[in-house]
C-alpha cells in the first residue's frame, strides 16, 4: 500500500472521529449486555438446593473462571441496551436477532459458538 492512499490522521474529521469512538462504545455496551444476560440469576430458574451447591469457581478449558453476579447498575445498563436501544434503533426483527447473536458470540464464544457458523447455518451471509 502506498503512502498516498493511506488515511492520515489529519484527514480524519472531528465528526468522523466521534462516530468511530461512539461505535466502539456501542459495541462494548452490546457485548457487556450479552455477558450480563449470561450471568444474571433469575429467581426460580433453578431449585434452591442446587443453587446452594453451585460452585463459585468453574473449570473451563483448563483454566479457572470465577462466576460473578452482575450488579444492579450492570443489569440496568444491559436492560437499556437490550430493551431500549435495540427496540428503538433496530426496527427489523431479523437484524435484531443478528445483533443479539453477534453480541452473544463475542461475549461467550464457548457457549454461543461462532457468528460466522451461525450466519452460514441461517443463510444470513448471502
Amino acid at each position: 500500500m502506498n503512502q498516498s492512499s493511506a488515511l492520515r490522521l489529519e484527514d480524519l474529521t472531528e465528526s468522523a472521529a466521534m462516530i468511530a469512538d461512539a461505535s466502539l462504545i456501542v459495541r462494548a455496551r452490546f457485548v457487556e449486555a450479552a455477558d450480563i444476560l449470561l450471568h444474571i440469576y433469575v429467581r426460580g430458574l433453578r431449585p434452591a438446593s442446587l443453587r446452594a451447591f453451585w460452585p463459585e469457581h468453574v473449570l473451563d478449558y483448563k483454566e479457572v473462571r470465577l462466576r460473578y453476579k452482575p450488579t444492579s447498575s450492570a443489569i440496568s445498563r444491559a436492560e437499556e441496551v437490550m430493551y431500549r436501544w435495540l427496540l428503538d434503533y433496530v426496527k427489523d426483527e431479523d437484524r435484531r436477532v443478528l445483533l443479539g447473536k453477534w453480541s452473544m458470540c463475542l461475549a461467550a464464544p464457548h457457549i454461543a459458538g461462532s457468528f460466522r457458523d451461525f450466519c452460514k447455518k441461517t443463510g444470513a451471509n448471502s
